[in-house]
């Protein structure tokens, strides 16, 4: 799973449901509410600023077989 976005912060997009908090998609992925049937690897988690000087997240994560 490949995701990248803009993270609470951002003036644009502006929904908040649009924004990443800090952390979710770790915590979705990695186990604390993902079901016994699907188990994956984070295998990135990174948090940087584009040059307009808005916060993003690149997650990348592998589903374990």
């Amino acid at each position: 799973m490949v995701y990248h976005s803009f993270m609470e912060g951002c003036t644009k997009p502006r929904r908040p449901r649009f924004l990443l908090k800090h952390g979710e998609l770790r915590k979705v992925f990695a186990g604390t509410e993902a079901s016994s049937d699907r188990t994956f690897t984070v295998l990135v988690d990174e948090l940087f600023t584009i040059s307009d000087g808005r916060p993003t997240c690149l997650f990348i994560a592998m589903r374990e077989s």
